[in-house]
Parts: C-alpha cells; structure tokens; sequence
C-alpha cells in the first residue's frame, strides 16, 4: 500500500495554550507550582503536559497540569484569566 505525504506528517504540536483550554490551569514557562507539597518551576510543555523542576533538582520530571496546585497570587489572577483566554480562543457550542 502506498503512503502519500499527508499520512507522515508529524502531528500538531501541542503547547501552553493547549495545556490552558484542556486543563483551564494559567500554564506558562517559569510558573510556579507545587506538586505533593513540593514546590517547583514550570521549565516547558510537552504535549498535553508540563515539564517541572522541583526546588532542589537538576532536572525536571512531565507532570499533569490537574496534578499541579497554581501558586501566588499572579498565578491565581492568571487563573482567572486563563479561563477566559481559553474560552476566548476556545468558545463552546
């Protein structure tokens, strides 16, 4: 069976603003957050995840975003925002 050009491209690649209309959650590089009441650092998206480094690490470990508690009050205002960012760029039917 042949295979056509359409049938190898890569699928779209996901990022923060997928992660914010999936999760509703303020995703962003250098946001703060904590997992299991350890706190850490949002380095980069991945998919339909976040990559974090944990206060302490050398590397950072995915996460699901709804695994993940929003700190500070920045985040929270994000939080509200993100909301509706997402419904803005995402409005429902």
């Amino acid at each position: 069976m042949a295979s056509t050009n359409e049938e190898r491209k890569p699928a779209p690649r996901l990022g923060f603003e997928d992660i914010c209309a999936q999760f509703n959650v303020p995703a962003r590089k250098g946001a703060r957050v904590n997992f299991q009441g350890q706190p850490g650092t949002v380095t980069t998206a991945r998919g339909l995840m976040v990559r974090v480094r944990l206060d302490g690490m050398s590397w950072s470990r995915p996460y699901a975003p709804n695994e993940l508690e929003w700190l500070d009050e920045q985040s929270k205002a994000m939080k509200d925002r993100a909301r509706d960012t997402c419904d803005a760029h995402h409005p429902q039917s």
